[in-house]
């Protein structure tokens, strides 16, 4: 997929990517009533955002799942993200690959205990403000893009089968 520049019309773009359970997409509802009304545009499309918000939710197998799929989109794609991780996720899990992400520069993390509104459209908006930020944390993000997986699964598991 082409690659698409973080230009100013992303400037006040927000995508949210909710995962998991019910309670998330109430609150993924809450977070985008409280950006819009900060005047901030939502897209479904991630790749047309200039900042994407993972609220994530481990209650269940497949939330599992889509986190790890999630955070792979975001790598592919490359853009900056704000991580709201659960806190009871098994192993933690969530909060560790957030870390990676926050400390390659690709991410920022808000502990769920530590997300209120004000938190959230500050971040958002320290972000969308900082264009030279956001393109440095897309570009960490796209370090972590594996666009060959598939080929080279394939090719380590015919070399297997040999």
């Amino acid at each position: 997929m082409p690659e698409r520049p973080l230009h100013s019309a992303a400037a006040s773009t927000v995508a949210i990517v909710s995962l998991g359970c019910a309670k998330n997409t109430v609150d993924s509802d809450s977070m985008a009533q409280l950006l819009t009304g900060a005047g901030y545009e939502l897209v479904t499309d991630p790749r047309r955002a200039g900042v994407l918000i993972v609220n994530t939710c481990g209650f269940i197998e497949t939330a599992k799942e889509e986190s790890r799929t999630t955070l792979a989109e975001l790598a592919a794609i490359g853009r900056p993200a704000v991580i709201v991780p659960l806190p009871t996720a098994t192993d933690d899990h969530q909060r560790r690959n957030a870390r990676v992400l926050v400390e390659a520069g690709a991410a920022v993390m808000i502990e769920q205990h530590e997300l209120t509104g004000e938190r959230l459209v500050t971040t958002v908006a320290t972000l969308l403000a900082d264009p030279g930020r956001r393109a440095t944390m897309a570009a960490a993000m796209r370090t972590f893009a594996r666009p060959d997986a598939a080929a080279a699964i394939t090719r380590r598991v015919l070399e297997l089968a040999r």
